[in-house]
């Protein structure tokens, strides 16, 4: 059995001064619900073996704070493709997983909600810094796509 984690990414700063939206970071609620996320995944062992990341700083901050928090030794990976791709370059980069049990995605919206529905079937609500745990009888992450997996939990922050 493969797990994925899909994360949206905390709660982005508007007011702070970027020069394009692929550079806004995170504000201090995103911070703080970005530590939460990473603590409670490790304290129900679903812990990521490897990390792909949008490559746009907020999502790159949720997952480094996620990891620190969680005490994660997992690989954090930045993908462009999980930025501009929408969905197809999502299950792209899910497809091509290679050798993990538990691969966690960060992403934004809609895509991390499109991704869940295609995945699972059900019809999700994803806000900042919620986590879907997804699980699929296979060993294969090259097999996903071709089935439905079970939709295990989704969190939000203030849920914690």
């Amino acid at each position: 059995m493969v797990v994925l984690l899909v994360l949206r990414h905390a709660k982005s700063d508007w007011n702070a001064a970027y020069s394009r939206d692929h550079d806004r970071p995170l504000n201090s609620r995103g911070v703080r619900a970005a530590k939460k996320v990473g603590l409670m995944l490790t304290r129900s062992q679903h812990v990521p073996d490897l990390i792909v990341a949008s490559s746009a700083t907020r999502t790159l901050h949720t997952a480094q704070l996620a990891a620190e928090a969680g005490a994660w030794e997992a690989t954090i990976r930045a993908e462009p493709q999980l930025y501009s791709g929408g969905l197809g370059g999502m299950l792209a980069v899910i497809e091509s997983a290679g050798e993990v049990e538990t691969l966690m995605i960060v992403g934004h919206q809609p895509t991390c909600g499109n991704a869940i529905s295609r995945l699972t079937g059900a019809n999700v609500t994803v806000k900042t810094a919620t986590v879907a745990a997804i699980e699929f009888p296979t060993r294969t992450w090259s097999s996903v796509l071709a089935m439905t997996g079970t939709l295990r939990f989704l969190v939000h922050p203030r849920m914690l």
